[in-house]
Parts: C-alpha cells; structure tokens; sequence
C-alpha cells in the first residue's frame, strides 16, 4: 500500500510542478526560470516529509 501511496504522490507532485512552471512561462520567460528553481526547492522539502509520513503508516 505504501507502494501506490508514492506513486500516487509523484504523479500528482509532477502534474502540479509541470502546471506551474507552464504557467509561468505563459507570463513571462523570467519568471519560469525563478519559479521552476523555488518549485524544485518546495519539491524536495515536500516530497521528504511526505515519504517519512508515508513510511509511517
């Protein structure tokens, strides 16, 4: 169960970066280029607290 769990988490992770960062780069080029490092930056503080939780269960 943790298994799908992760999996679960990854795919709804990436979706949601990827959005984000197209998003961006529909405003402005810049902006993508700032946004994608603090998206990659909450990326990882994210995911380690969410797969010690995850552990956990």
């Amino acid at each position: 169960m943790p298994k799908l769990f992760k999996f679960i988490y990854y795919n709804i992770a990436f979706g949601v970066a990827l959005w984000a960062i197209l998003f961006l780069y529909k405003i402005n080029i810049w902006l993508a280029v700032v946004g994608s490092i603090i998206v990659m930056y909450l990326f990882i503080k994210i995911t380690s607290k969410v797969l010690i939780f995850i552990n956990n269960l």
